[in-house]
């Protein structure tokens, strides 16, 4: 759909949201960001990625597999599950927010730069401004190990 109309445009997403297309993820209420509109269901997202390759396109579904896995556990568990991303005035936002600790999903097995590279900044800044002991680097990884305050976790470290 074609709009110009912000109010329009916000109907629209909030209708899609009533029937499960969508998943607003809003930001964290110490952090600078607007809400975040994902696909809900990852099978339709890959789908309209059909021709995307590449990191982002990885990352993306990684993104909707992550939550989608994280959501499905806490409602199994007779909870419900409100998840939030963090975005700071400056850097890259970081992808959920979950029980004050922040997670970043990563597209990288090894680090780069210092501890896991430019992926840990984002973290370790949320971690700071929301007072959280630890963080999270969701990776392709096969183990999960700790560097400093910062957990690296398999992305299927959840289903």
């Amino acid at each position: 759909f074609r709009t110009r109309s912000v109010r329009k445009t916000r109907r629209y997403l909030e209708a899609m949201e009533t029937i499960f297309l969508v998943r607003k993820l809003p930001c964290h209420e110490m952090g600078v960001g607007k809400d975040a509109w994902l696909l809900a269901d990852a099978g339709l997202a890959t789908h309209l990625m059909d021709t995307a390759t590449g990191e982002g396109a990885a990352i993306s579904m990684a993104r909707h597999c992550l939550l989608n896995e994280m959501s499905a556990l806490f409602e199994y568990a007779g909870k419900s599950f409100f998840s939030r991303y963090f975005k700071s005035a400056k850097g890259s936002p970081v992808d959920l927010v979950v029980d004050q600790v922040p997670i970043r999903i990563c597209p990288l097995s090894e680090p780069g730069r210092g501890p896991w590279g430019w992926h840990a900044k984002p973290v370790l800044g949320a971690m700071k401004s929301l007072g959280s002991d630890i963080g999270i680097l969701a990776a392709p990884v096969d183990t999960v190990r700790r560097q400093g305050k910062l957990w690296i976790v398999p992305w299927s470290i959840w289903s």
